[in-house]
């Protein structure tokens, strides 16, 4: 997973490196759902002084000894909306770096689907979600993954459903999927947020 970044702006969480400078993420993690937070009253410009990104290893103390990344700038989704707790619709955000990394071995972009290839939606389909964040209630002090399969859009739709959060609904657009099984099982923590769902492209490896 040469891509994970750490980043570090509400507390702990992940992100995906694109190109040379760019870091995807989720846009709670740059401000929180539902509670007084951090960064709540904050410009996205004073945001992007604070938050730390780390690239590059696997090891969490390797990761700070390597050292932070400055953010440039950062941008959230306008359709992001920090005080509805049961929409997350737009829940991404773009994380520019001030200075390009050096690309190698253990630094590398994840690729992108091209617009408008479902491919990798489709019900069964395996991901493996990767991050930081919590296990067995202590933060992972090394990178962890987990395999989750792409689960049936309309069951999830369904299950959704009356499962109300601050008495709504929430949201299941189309702008999103899901991922896991009815059964649990292995799945993301605290301190995940942000990371991407990567699938193997059995075309091009």
């Amino acid at each position: 997973f040469p891509w994970q970044a750490m980043a570090v702006i509400v507390g702990r969480a992940g992100g995906a490196l694109l190109g040379d400078r760019w870091i995807l993420t989720a846009a709670h993690v740059v401000y929180p759902k539902g509670k007084e937070n951090d960064t709540e009253m904050l410009t996205p410009v004073q945001v992007a002084e604070k938050a730390e990104i780390f690239l590059g290893h696997t090891d969490v103390t390797e990761l700070y000894k390597a050292g932070n990344r400055p953010v440039l700038r950062l941008f959230v989704h306008p359709n992001y909306n920090p005080k509805d707790e049961h929409n997350f619709d737009g829940d991404i955000a773009l994380i520019e770096l001030r200075d390009p990394v050096t690309l190698g071995r253990d630094m590398l972009p994840i690729c992108l689907p091209e617009s408008g290839n479902t491919t990798y939606y489709h019900a069964g389909w395996m991901g493996y979600a990767s991050g930081f964040g919590v296990e067995k209630n202590i933060l992972a002090s090394r990178l962890k993954y987990a395999p989750i399969p792409v689960g049936n859009q309309d069951m999830c739709r369904n299950w959704l459903k009356g499962r109300k959060i601050s008495q709504k609904d929430p949201v299941f657009s189309d702008n999103m999927f899901c991922a896991g099984t009815p059964y649990g099982g292995k799945d993301t923590c605290q301190g995940d947020s942000g990371g991407a769902l990567a699938v193997r492209d059995p075309e091009t490896q």
